[in-house]
């Protein structure tokens, strides 16, 4: 609603789940010593991940225990205010989450089965329903003119990003298994909510009347982020220590940079667009499983906080558009045609150097680090797409465009991954070795060419050359 010089803007959602969950190893129910034992037995046997199903996989919309689905409430509403005044363009926003993940955790993580331990089990009080979260998030951004062509521009903002729900909850067998079993990796459920804050600041400089220069300098602090971390526990109080390792709030994050672009429109029958970001991301962890390896084998089970690049660290980017357009009664035979070419780098992403790696042992074998973590980078890539499309009016409601759309015009092997062990996409170097050169002796050239195969993966590159022909039509002027 327009009130004055005020653009209200009030909205809001709600967001229900029902989230189930069910996984267990097939091949084990039919194993030989169990195949004259009872269902329950030879399911059981197996130790099933499961809550909103039943020990055998069966959906449940109520039932026992872990029998229950989880059913999770989001909710959330905001309210902005934008205010105009002569020289002066102020956005007041303020945004308020509600979330009730509905999640039992552990009442006491450190001694999580003090009533039901002695029987071997667990009873319902050894959990509690985890509190609701409720967030409140301030965002504020101010634009004004510093001279005729200059506009200065500024934003804050605190964002919230609501936790996996895979990494909240956690069956039946999967706290038993603490009982009987070290080393065990649990969802306690006890995660919460990323923060995000977010500054920017910058301007727009018009540089003639069809185009214009925009620079923005930013910077995100990102906390809360979810990594693996071990937890000591008893199994009963003044017992030996033992440990299980679940998601945890331990990580955080940094993004800052600066973005370019230049905009030209109307350059006869040319528009062109180029945008250019430099960005460092860096933290001390850059997905849910980042540290498990580090945690498993530190002697004190400690999650290494070192400052790292994180793994979606991508320093440079940049895009060329140009758009080539010829408006209808215009060059003859080229009315209503147009072409348009979009360009793209990137620089690469980082990786951590490993001494050696075999695809048919994966980690398996104890490979080692030989640098320091995300410290190599692998190349960058450049792709060129192209779009061309025809215009012709069939009536005066119907338009019709057949379209000529090349993805990838130059069939660039543009690399997204490489081998860790040697920073190449083609080959881990693993042949090369003693023990690869060993394997080769023993099993052949056939064995040589099959592992080279492997080695060529085509998931770490972007995509081949892709053409496409298509039509689309267009309806003008309908009258209901």
């Amino acid at each position: 609603s327009q009130i004055e010089t005020h653009l209200l803007e009030i909205g809001g959602g709600f967001n229900f789940n029902t989230v189930r969950n069910y996984v267990i190893g097939p091949v084990g129910l039919q194993l030989p010593a169990l195949r004259d034992s009872s269902d329950f037995l030879r399911y059981e046997y197996q130790q099933p991940s499961y809550y909103g199903y039943n020990i055998y996989g069966t959906s449940k919309t109520g039932g026992e225990g872990f029998e229950d689905p989880y059913k999770p409430v989001f909710v959330f509403g905001y309210i902005q205010d934008r205010y105009e005044l002569e020289d002066l363009v102020l956005n007041l926003g303020l945004r308020v989450d509600y979330f009730d993940t509905k999640a039992d955790i552990l009442a006491n993580p450190t001694l999580p089965f003090a009533k039901g331990s002695d029987a071997g089990d667990f009873d319902d009080g050894d959990f509690v329903q985890k509190d609701a979260e409720f967030e409140i998030s301030p965002r504020i951004g101010l634009g004004f003119p510093v001279t005729e062509g200059t506009v200065f521009h500024a934003q804050f903002g605190r964002f919230i990003q609501i936790p996996a729900l895979q990494d909240l909850y956690s069956g039946y067998y999967d706290y038993k298994a603490l009982i009987t079993d070290d080393a065990r990796t649990i969802n306690n459920g006890e995660i919460k909510s990323e923060e995000t804050v977010q500054y920017e600041v910058g301007f727009r400089q018009l540089l003639s009347d069809n185009s214009a220069l925009n620079l923005s300098l930013f910077y995100k602090n990102i906390k809360g982020l979810v990594n693996q971390q071990v937890v000591f526990f008893q199994r009963r109080e003044g017992g030996e220590l033992s440990e299980y390792y679940t998601p945890t709030n331990t990580d955080f994050g940094t993004s800052k940079g600066l973005a370019l672009s230049l905009d030209i429109t109307k350059l006869s029958y040319f528009n062109v667009s180029l945008q250019y970001t430099f960005a460092i991301a860096e933290g001390t962890g850059s997905s849910t499983s980042s540290s498990g390896t580090a945690v498993f084998r530190n002697v004190d089970n400690e999650v290494p906080k070192v400052i790292a690049p994180l793994d979606f660290d991508q320093r440079h980017t940049a895009n060329a558009t140009i758009n080539f357009y010829v408006p209808a009664n215009e060059l003859g035979w080229l009315e209503m045609t147009s072409a348009t070419f979009l360009i793209n780098y990137s620089s690469g992403r980082p990786y951590t150097p490993l001494n050696f790696f075999d695809i048919l042992s994966g980690n398996n074998g104890g490979p080692s680090t030989i640098g320091y973590i995300n410290s190599r980078f692998s190349p960058g890539a450049v792709r060129v797409d192209l779009k061309l499309e025809k215009t012709f009016s069939i009536t005066d409601n119907l338009l019709l465009t057949p379209y000529l759309w090349i993805q990838n015009l130059f069939d660039a092997d543009n690399v997204n991954t490489v081998w860790r062990s040697t920073g190449d996409p083609y080959t881990t170097g693993w042949l090369l070795t003693p023990d690869g050169l060993a394997a080769s002796e023993r099993n052949g050239e056939g064995f040589v060419q099959d592992y080279k195969s492997l080695e060529r993966d085509p998931g770490n590159f972007g995509i081949p050359r892709l053409i496409r022909l298509g039509f689309k039509l267009n309806f003008t002027k309908l009258s209901l």
